[in-house]
């Protein structure tokens, strides 16, 4: 994202191939309901059915033991959930259930704006 002196700063790294795996940022982005954030997001899909990529956020008072979450660097590709199948959709699992339960929610859709690509969460 770009930060107060408009430059481009890291909050979440998690790259590799690797399983499902929470990422976690280090540290605070004051963001407002009117707030717009310009970020640079790159991925790629991971294995069908798996869960790739989802945006959470939660409300932390900004010290650095509020970001603490016991499910940082968890992985594993049915570690949050069961996996999908062509017929069937994924089932949240007890870590991210918990997650919920501490604040923890996903950005919607119509929280993204794309200046380039297409955004597929939309549909």
């Amino acid at each position: 994202f770009l930060n107060e002196d408009g430059k481009d700063s890291t909050l979440i790294s998690n790259e590799g191939a690797h399983q499902t795996k929470l990422g976690c940022a280090a540290k605070t982005v004051a963001m407002t309901k009117n707030l717009r954030l310009p970020m640079r997001l790159t991925y790629f899909e991971g294995p069908r059915y798996h869960i790739a990529l989802t945006l959470m956020w939660r409300k932390v008072d900004g010290s650095s033991s509020s970001l603490a979450e016991k499910e940082c660097n968890a992985e594993g590709n049915e570690y949050f959930f069961t996996p999908a199948t062509n017929t069937a959709a994924a089932v949240p699992k007890a870590p991210y259930l918990g997650m919920l339960d501490r604040g923890w929610r996903p950005l919607k859709a119509e929280n993204f704006e794309l200046s380039s690509g297409y955004n597929l969460c939309s549909k």
